[in-house]
């Protein structure tokens, strides 16, 4: 960078005669400066002034940054009287040479222009800047009744470096025999109604502008009398919940206990092994079991027929979609019952 000699405003005195010097505008500081090497290519490039400069005069061809073809860099100009900001449109070359350059056209408002065009050059990186993922997280309840409009929204998605988002949602799963659909899948908001009992698996993910988020779900059980429990966001699978249910049993008799498993997630293609073995009548009686598929994935065409050992204690399955699958199992001491539920999700592949 080119260095200005500071002229003071005085008068000097020599061989008898007075020399009056007008003070003219300086150049303060740059940023990145003269020389630079491994800017950040998402950086802003800033001049600052020895005083406030004539608003006038700080425009485009006055003020800009230069690439090695001397192809002027598209970029925004903001000013606040003494320093000038260049926000380039876009991200600059990596391991690439700018050049801001400042002409004698710009002016201060009481120290008149710069006395010589100055030209300051500065390389970028050759790393690609640091871009974190946008979080997606969706707001809606977890419980609703069947009939109900589901409200959802995407507001608590953020994006650490504070960028804009776009959204993409999706309906994962829902109950066999459900026609529900969302209602926009692009907007901030969206929603859908829950026709039938049964769970359903909504998915969102973000993008800002670089890349997609991981994807956010949020399962939500629709259930006679249900309704009025809240989830604030999930950026992974909700668990189900599974709690093991009886019934309040006749007599002397105690219901049975079912126990359908822990919840499994498996890639697409897999066979979804079963264990109900687990469940058990505290009167030490025999237990029949009985499965069923209470949700599956969109798209899927599974029915219960497609569960091979149906009404056994191990039964097994093939998913045909990558999705959610919810299963519920009942088994009865021949007097009372008891049931249970467990979730499969199935993805396309394995990821890291």
């Amino acid at each position: 960078m080119r260095t200005l000699t500071l002229i003071l405003a005085t008068t000097i005195a020599g061989c008898g005669t007075a020399v009056t010097v007008e003070p003219v505008l300086q150049v303060v500081a740059i940023s990145p400066g003269g020389g630079a090497a491994n800017v950040n290519v998402d950086t802003n490039i800033t001049a600052t002034f020895s005083s406030r400069l004539e608003e006038a005069t700080v425009v485009g061809s006055n003020v800009y940054l230069m690439d090695l073809r001397d192809t002027t860099v598209d970029a925004e100009i903001s000013f606040d009287g003494t320093t000038i900001t260049l926000d380039p449109v876009e991200d600059l070359f990596l391991s690439e040479d700018y050049t801001l350059v400042l002409t004698t056209s710009l002016l201060s408002a009481t120290d008149g222009p710069l006395l010589s065009q100055i030209e300051s050059t500065f390389r970028t990186t050759g790393d690609s800047p640091q871009n974190d993922l946008p979080i997606a997280e969706i707001s809606g309840p977890a419980e609703v009744a069947p009939g109900d409009l589901v409200s959802l929204s995407g507001v608590n998605s953020f994006d650490p470096e504070a960028g804009s988002l776009t959204y993409s949602w999706s309906l994962d799963s829902s109950p066999a025999g459900s026609a529900a659909v969302l209602s926009s899948e692009m907007d901030e908001t969206t929603s859908f109604e829950a026709d039938l009992e049964g769970i359903y698996l909504v998915s969102l993910v973000v993008n800002d502008g670089s890349q997609d988020s991981d994807v956010g779900y949020l399962e939500i059980t629709s259930v006679i009398g249900g309704g009025g429990t809240t989830d604030t966001g999930d950026t992974g699978i909700t668990d189900t919940g599974s709690t093991d249910t009886g019934s309040t049993g006749t007599g002397s008799n105690t219901a049975p206990v079912a126990d359908a498993g822990s919840d499994q997630a498996v890639v697409l293609g897999d066979t979804v092994e079963l264990d109900g073995s687990n469940s058990y009548d505290d009167d030490g009686d025999s237990l029949l079991y009985g499965w069923t598929f209470v949700s599956v994935a969109t798209g899927s065409t599974l029915t219960d027929d497609d569960i091979a050992g149906l009404y056994s204690a191990t039964p097994s399955f093939t998913p045909d979609v990558a999705g959610l699958y919810v299963l519920g199992l009942g088994v009865t001491d021949g007097t009372d019952y008891g049931t249970d539920s467990i979730a499969i999700t199935v993805a396309s592949s394995f990821t890291n």
